[in-house]
């Protein structure tokens, strides 16, 4: 028996159901892809509670580390560097002076002074660039006392830039001696 032919189209059939199948599936695909890109964006525009509570904190903290910012200005603005720093230099000279060996400086000194004249006051001053500078009182028995002060002290390679400050006489009726003043630079070093 004859199938019947119940295909009325004016063309040709063609079965394009793998094409269709292809195209759906595709569909699909691209609808899923977009409604998951438009999560994502969704999620970005839309600030949940949690992140506007740290948005703001973080506000917070910027605000306050500027007060403090403009604080710690104002304070550094108000300050005298110049005398801060003179301030750190004598601090640095008193500390030169707590660490120098006075033993030492006073063992180079009874080596180098000459028999007839004593030690009254010993000062020291410290430098700019560290070196500490002496200061020596002295009383002699004679004239000559200040001069052969002076030769022995150049002679010793701990002292240099030996130099006379004042020199007294002996006064009427003052038995002490002759008084004199001497300046030296001692370059013994630190202990």
């Amino acid at each position: 028996m004859p199938y019947l032919d119940l295909n009325l189209s004016s063309k040709p059939y063609r079965d394009c159901r793998a094409l269709v199948l292809a195209m759906a599936v595709l569909y699909a695909l691209t609808l899923g892809v977009s409604w998951v890109n438009f999560g994502r964006i969704a999620g970005k525009l839309t600030l949940t509670e949690a992140t506007k509570a740290r948005i703001q904190k973080l506000e917070g903290e910027i605000s306050a580390l500027r007060s403090e910012n403009d604080r710690i200005s104002q304070t550094l603005g108000a300050m005298d560097f110049k005398k801060i720093g003179e301030t750190a230099g004598d601090l640095n000279g008193l500390i030169a002076q707590r660490a120098f060996s006075w033993s030492r400086i006073l063992g180079t000194l009874e080596k180098v002074l000459p028999d007839d004249v004593r030690l009254t006051f010993l000062g020291t001053t410290t430098e700019k660039n560290g070196t500490l500078k002496l200061h020596l009182s002295c009383i002699s028995t004679s004239r000559e006392g200040m001069v052969k002060t002076i030769e022995s002290l150049q002679r010793n390679p701990a002292l240099s830039d030996v130099a006379p400050l004042n020199f007294q006489d002996q006064e009427a009726g003052t038995p002490l001696g002759i008084k004199f003043d001497i300046e030296a630079r001692y370059m013994g070093g630190r202990p």
